[in-house]
Order: structure tokens, then sequence, then C-alpha cells
């Protein structure tokens, strides 16, 4: 069994600290999830105003629409 003292312990936790390795792959991955956020509050601004104006057109459209009259069959 592996076991870590103390020492070793913060040796790691320093190490890790001061590694700069995959940090843009941080940075990227931030800068997603900021630009993810963004979009869903946007949709959730701009989603009752785009469901309004579609309804709006869409009760336009049927109160224009007149069917044709019934052609009887001989």
């Amino acid at each position: 069994m592996f076991t870590l003292s103390s020492r070793s312990l913060m040796t790691l936790v320093t190490a890790f600290v001061h590694d700069e390795r995959g940090d843009d792959l941080i940075e990227y991955a931030l800068l997603a999830g900021l630009m993810g956020l963004v979009g869903v509050l946007a949709f959730n601004a701009v989603s009752g105003k785009m469901s309004n104006a579609y309804t709006a057109w869409n009760a336009n459209a049927q109160s224009q629409w007149v069917p044709d009259a019934p052609v009887s069959t001989p």
C-alpha cells in the first residue's frame, strides 16, 4: 500500500501549484464555459420576445387566410 507523508504531500502540492503546463487548456475551458453561460442567458432573455413575435405573426397569418369555396363534384 502506498502512503504519503506530510512532507511528500506538501512537495506534490507545491509542484502542482508551480507547474504551468496545461494553463492554456484551463483558460480555454473557462472561456468556453463563460461563452456558454452568456449564450444561455441571452437565449432566456430573447426567447419570450421570439415567442411573442411568432404568436403575433401566426395570428395575423391565420386571420388573413380565406379558404376557397368548396367545389361540388358531378
